[in-house]
């Protein structure tokens, strides 16, 4: 029983040197490149931009917070004058189905996986579908159900 012990206290000793090793060299690298001068082009025209208080207006609270419920976009009045008017129609539209579906949606997860979605069945023998209310306690299903056929 001893020797069981030992191994394992030497398997955890182990695995925890690697791992302190390992993410102080990511800290190393992090520290002495900038994140965005490697990946993002510096040199980018301002465009199409979201004003701090238009994104704190997409919040529930009318603050920005880390996991906080961002309401829906709507659909029916949103100006589609260009396709800045649409980027944030999406931008927001994302954002609000990946917020956390605690409270207003009565749910875990993410408002996606929320009883506010529906879910598609496949066809049956007549080849009708029919939508069904998402369960918050079931796994959400996105497999298609589409056969192809080929010409």
């Amino acid at each position: 029983m001893k020797k069981i012990a030992i191994k394992i206290a030497v398997v955890l000793f182990t695995v925890a040197i690697i791992l302190f090793v390992g993410c102080n060299k990511k800290k190393e690298l992090a520290t002495s490149v900038s994140i965005s001068d490697e990946y993002l082009p510096q040199d980018v025209k301002q465009s199409c931009t979201v004003s701090e208080s238009e994104f704190n207006s997409w919040f529930k609270t009318g603050k920005a917070s880390e996991n906080g419920l961002v309401t829906p976009a709507n659909s029916v009045t949103f100006p589609h004058n260009n396709n800045c008017d649409f980027y944030k129609w999406s931008e927001q539209m994302f954002l609000w189905i990946t917020s956390p579906a605690s409270g207003t949606y009565s749910g875990k997860g993410t408002v996606l996986e929320s009883s506010v979605f529906y879910n598609v069945s496949p066809p049956d023998a007549k080849g009708k579908r029919t939508m069904t209310q998402h369960n918050p306690n079931e796994i959400l299903s996105a497999v298609g159900n589409i056969n192809q056929k080929w010409a």
